[in-house]
């Protein structure tokens, strides 16, 4: 039986001891989820070699449901578990799988698999230690949370567990929310897996709202930390991440987000936009990533149609530019179309 099993059935045999079924009626059970059909199409750079070991297939065809539980008690004790089945991988995976107490208003605790979303950047978290590099990977990470809130100050900690007491990492997070404005820092410390060798970072992130703008920005300085452009190499020394950008609605359903990136030697600019038509039953969007150094971007234009209240379909692309070295011309594919067809249920 994998880590996954094992969590899965602890946190349902707790919630069993949390809500008996004496006080079924005081519990509130919510069980929603997604249904979906996903086609891709990769345009390969190389046909001979493959990605992870996978083969080099032009078209693939997949299947995924997604399903939530969330059990909530009158004192607001909460168990909350998020499966995903995908087909082609042909096994569930967890994506979260917790429980929550609430002693009180400003004290929440939180133990077992959850996603955080520390920071304040719109594609990029420096100060989010804890979490996966990129934003895209939303699975989430078995940790122990502890949050205190009072009047505009607000703390967290977070604990994840070794496989040894010395492997322990943790972070700290120190809040205020003032008046259309919020900052925080936060702290780091950890240790590589069966090395010597320790990591830590301190961290800044603030947003403010200033008429219809909303500015924000996030830096972090980092020693031993994976850097999130995977063709580098984790650096030996300190180095530093930082986010700047702002975004704003605009009349007409029209979104905007500028965002500049910096890591280590390497600079990165990202325009988001988005346009909803007819009530939002259309929504066509675009985004380009752009690296300031050697010229090579990613365009990722989207549109999404729903199919009444309860289903969407959704077609997006990936398209790379970059010579052979370049940052993304050293992906193994030119191009990347997804279309989907995804059905909410409750």
């Amino acid at each position: 039986m994998n880590k996954t099993m094992v969590l899965c059935l602890l946190l349902l045999m707790t919630a069993v001891c949390f809500f008996p079924s004496a006080a079924a009626a005081a519990v509130k059970i919510d069980l929603n989820g997604t249904a979906g059909l996903v086609q891709e199409w990769k345009d390969w750079r190389n046909p001979q070699g493959g990605e992870d070991g996978t083969t080099k297939e032009p078209l693939l065809f997949d299947g995924e449901v997604n399903l939530d539980l969330k059990l909530t008690s009158m004192d607001q004790t909460k168990c909350f578990l998020s499966l995903l089945y995908q087909t082609g991988k042909a096994k569930a995976e967890v994506d979260e799988g917790y429980l929550e107490f609430h002693p009180n208003p400003n004290l929440l605790l939180r133990v077992g698999r959850q996603k955080v979303s520390w920071g304040t950047g719109f594609g990029w978290n420096p100060t989010n230690y804890l979490m996966p590099p990129k934003k895209t990977e939303e699975k989430g990470v078995d940790l122990f949370k502890l949050r205190l809130s009072r009047k505009d100050l607000r703390g967290s900690l977070l604990v994840k567990p070794g496989t040894k007491f010395e492997e322990t990492e943790a972070a700290v997070r120190i809040g205020r929310m003032l008046h259309n404005k919020d900052f925080s820092v936060s702290f780091y410390q950890g240790k590589e897996k069966n090395q010597e060798k320790k990591k830590s970072a301190v961290g800044f992130d603030f947003a403010v709202v200033a008429g219809d703008y909303v500015f924000y920005g996030e830096a972090a300085s980092k020693s031993g930390l994976p850097l999130l452009v995977e063709e580098q190499k984790t650096p030996e020394d300190t180095y530093f991440q930082g986010v700047a950008g702002f975004y704003r609605f605009f009349p007409g359903n029209i979104f905007l987000v500028v965002e500049y990136f910096h890591e280590d030697q390497q600079d990165y600019l990202s325009i988001v936009t988005s346009k909803s038509l007819r009530a939002g039953e259309f929504t066509i969007s675009k985004s380009i990533l752009w690296n300031l150094q050697d010229q090579s971007f990613m365009v990722n234009p989207g549109f999404r149609y729903l199919l009444g209240a309860n289903a969407y379909l959704e077609l997006s692309a990936e398209l790379y530019n970059g010579k052979s070295g370049t940052v993304f011309g050293e992906n193994p594919w030119r191009s990347h179309v997804v279309l989907e067809m995804i059905w909410f249920f409750k």
